[in-house]
């Protein structure tokens, strides 16, 4: 009985209002039942929903970044503490709760000071209608009398079909609070670093104060105006009997104290969020990313990626400090570090250069740069297929390699160099591997031929093209960043590789899973294989048994990481390989752990060379890539405990060499 009365009243109420406002307008009750006929802002309002921030959250669960155009984030109202409600009220419409959408008394009041000024001065919007104008649904802002008779129609559908509680809460999620802050909840973070039901009083209403006029009352630029209309809502509050009088005078001397949320929170992984959201919009496209709500869960680990940034920022300081002379000025290089785990293929920290800030430029994963000697590991493990072993020789001396130009035809005679031409006769593979030795590595290939490497190169995780000509063995066909690490973690998998992964699920504002990243796994290299790869990039951090000096290894400057004591022996086994171009123009370290593998590259974006450090040494991978990895691989695993790769059932030991089974040496044979 008491809801068909409330329904009846309603329906009286509904056409006594319209009435009066229809013929004040002089548009009559016929024009006002054509318009509810065919109003298509009525309609609207069943399919309208509010544009909605996309959240991108990394693996512990934890906020990494929003995108939108507006920021808004929608709170239920039980969730808005009675104080926020209070003060809105008190402020916009005090007889919130007595009205049918449109209050007869401040509208009449309101018209006949516009009369008597004979213009439209304002307005005595409801909550109700304020939520009509804010609504996209086609009303103009325009203040002419069609709008605001369009507007109270409206506000009385909206009353029909929701409750005050549902309209107070669309009304809370709406409101416009200074660009970009849609809602109270993303103003609350704005102005005030913390979540809407943590707001103090003062708070409360310095947020309905600023919306009477966002621009005009913006506590940031104008902050004597919004603490003058703060007191002003907290005095109304007072009169509303909302507050009591010691509440009132507290609130009103609480100094205004501001602190956005992005600086409560640190700012962080900016490249990895820019990954996921084009990523994101290729996907979903633009209007589902900035306005839909998606939630993206992600494979970061915060811990590691503050550990990236920092060891990328030490780093570069390092460099700028020990390089003679010092770079150009406005000349500035930069760092990519990608770190994934090699069982899943998942993306555990990425950066993808010095600052996002100045430069939004992905170099980990946009980044087309020539590898060095860090490409070398594929020619090895092509020739271990191929039945080379570790202990096989090459002579290491000048050579010079003839070939055809296949451009014009003519025949061309290559001489390919070791680095600082330094040579050292006759070698093992193992011992050409933990050196660098290029002329070796040349020979190898010519060997075993370009196209083998070349479609191992890709099934490991390269996607770039790689030229078919034999100065590839010296890493001169570009890759990006992360498909280099994707590779060598094929290897630290025993020789199944994983696709990159940064997204594992993506889901709508209801929660539903729109869509999923699995793991995709596959053989790309035999497991033998890989293993062989790993037992000769061990030696290239730590040369123990394979015949070459400490200061040969390249990656030398990796046994922080391997060893407590760099004169102890190995406590966290890790591969391995430096990378270093002609002239110095790109630096590398590629380096794994049977649980991460992680690549680091420095260089600057205009090839320029990194030139020399104090001692008059050329500025290598091993001299400064190789130490970022270390100390990135300290901050992630150094407190892990320690796991050793597994050898799989085809590799035997002769000694402290590794063989695929069938190969090895006979008893007593020299090696």
């Amino acid at each position: 009985m008491a809801a068909d009365d409330r329904k009846r009243r309603w329906r009286a109420w509904f056409f006594v209002i319209a009435g009066i406002i229809a013929a004040i307008s002089g548009a009559g009750v016929g024009a006002f039942a054509a318009f509810i006929q065919e109003s298509p802002q009525i309609r609207l309002l069943d399919e309208w929903r509010p544009h909605v921030n996309t959240r991108i959250y990394a693996a512990d669960g934890s906020l990494l970044a929003e995108l939108a155009e507006e920021k808004r984030t929608l709170v239920r109202l039980s969730e808005v503490p009675l104080t926020l409600q209070h003060a809105f009220i008190a402020a916009e419409d005090k007889r919130f709760y007595d009205h049918w959408g449109i209050d007869t008394v401040a509208t009449g009041q309101r018209m006949l000071i516009n009369v008597l000024a004979r213009r439209i001065t304002g307005g005595a919007s409801t909550i109700t209608q304020q939520l009509a104008r804010n609504l996209p649904i086609g009303l103009s802002f325009e203040r002419t009398y069609s709008r605001k008779i369009k507007e109270a129609f409206i506000a009385l559908q909206i009353e029909r079909k929701f409750t005050k509680e549902e309209i107070l809460e669309l009304y809370l999620n709406q409101i416009t609070l200074g660009w970009p802050a849609r809602g109270v909840e993303s103003g609350a973070r704005m102005y005030f670093g913390k979540h809407v039901g943590e707001l103090t009083l003062a708070e409360c209403a310095t947020l309905a104060a600023v919306a009477n006029a966002p621009s005009r009352l913006d506590p940031e630029r104008h902050p004597e105006r919004a603490v003058r209309r703060r007191n002003y809502v907290l005095r109304l509050m007072l009169e509303a009997k909302y507050i009591t009088r010691s509440e009132y005078r507290q609130a009103v001397d609480e100094p205004l104290t501001l602190r956005s949320y992005e600086a409560e929170n640190e700012r962080y992984a900016d490249y990895f969020v820019e990954h996921v959201r084009r990523q994101l919009i290729r996907t979903y496209g633009d209007d589902r990313v900035y306005h839909g709500g998606l939630v993206a869960e992600t494979t970061l680990d915060p811990e590691m990626q503050r550990a990236a940034e920092s060891a990328i920022r030490k780093g570069l300081a390092r460099y700028e400090q020990e390089r003679v002379p010092p770079a150009p000025e406005g000349k500035v290089a930069q760092a990519a570090l990608i770190a994934i785990q090699p069982s899943t293929g998942y993306i555990k920290a990425m950066v993808g250069g010095r600052d996002f800030r100045e430069s939004n430029f992905n170099r980990a994963v946009q980044a087309n740069r020539q590898p060095g000697s860090a490409f070398k590991p594929f020619i090895w493990a092509v020739g271990f297929e191929k039945g080379f072993r570790a202990s096989d020789t090459f002579y290491d001396a000048p050579y010079e390699y003839p070939y055809r130009d296949p451009q014009t035809g003519e025949l061309v005679v290559w001489c390919p160099q070791n680095f600082e031409e330094e040579y050292f006769g006759e070698s093992t593979l193992r011992q050409a591997l933990v050196r660098s030795q290029n002329v070796v590595a040349v020979k190898l290939l010519g060997e075993i031929g370009l196209g083998p490497v070349i479609r191992l190169a890709h099934k490991a995780g390269i996607g770039s093209f790689i030229d078919r000509n034999y100065s590839i063995a010296l890493g001169t066909s570009v890759v990006k960043p992360i498909e280099l690490a994707s590779a060598y973690a094929t290897f630290a998998n025993n020789g199944y590789h994983c696709k990159p992964i940064s997204i594992l699920r993506v889901k709508d504002t209801d929660g539903r899973v729109l869509g999923e990243n699995r793991i995709q796994e596959r053989e790309a290299v035999r497991p033998e294989t890989a293993y062989l790869v790993t037992h000769l990039l061990q030696d290239v951090i730590d040369p123990e048994g394979s015949g070459v000096g400490q200061y040969e290894a390249t990656g030398r400057n990796a046994q922080a990481f391997t060893r407590n004591d760099p004169r102890g022996p190995v406590i966290r086994p890790a591969a391995g390989k430096t990378g270093t171009t002609e002239n110095c123009v790109d630096a590398w370290f590629v380096g794994y752990t049977p649980d991460l593998d992680v690549a680091v590259w420095v260089g600057y974006d205009d090839h320029s060379s990194l030139g020399e450090n104090q001692q008059g040494l050329k500025m290598t991978g091993g001299r400064l890539a190789c130490p970022i990895w270390t100390e990135f691989m300290l901050e992630s695993l150094g407190d892990k405990p320690p796991k050793d790769f597994s050898v799989p059932d085809g590799v035997v030991f002769a000694g402290s060499e590794a063989y695929l089974r069938g190969t090895e040496p006979e008893a007593g044979a020299a090696t």
